[in-house]
């Protein structure tokens, strides 16, 4: 299973590759330039909505990871000192 990042990699990717082929159908007469654009924006729109999402969602765990670290951290600073 790939990691989020690499993930995200490929769904940025992909969105810049299906932009970059509208463009070409748009150029090459086949597409309204209009309707070209408007999905290449939707494309686009949806590849960085998901990589906001997810970042968000990586955000929080790490958040929680470093309060719960932190949290751990106090514990053992109050039974240290407790000891000596």
């Amino acid at each position: 299973m790939p990691s989020a990042y690499e993930s995200l990699l490929v769904i940025k990717e992909s969105t810049s590759r299906i932009a970059e082929q509208l463009d070409c159908l748009r150029a090459s007469g086949l597409l309204a330039p209009s309707i070209a654009e408007i999905h290449k924006l939707m494309a686009l729109q949806v590849g960085a909505a998901t990589c906001q999402s997810v970042m968000l969602n990586l955000a929080e765990r790490e958040l929680k990871m470093a309060s719960e670290t932190e949290k751990a951290r106090l514990d053992l600073e109050k039974r240290l000192n407790g000891i000596a």
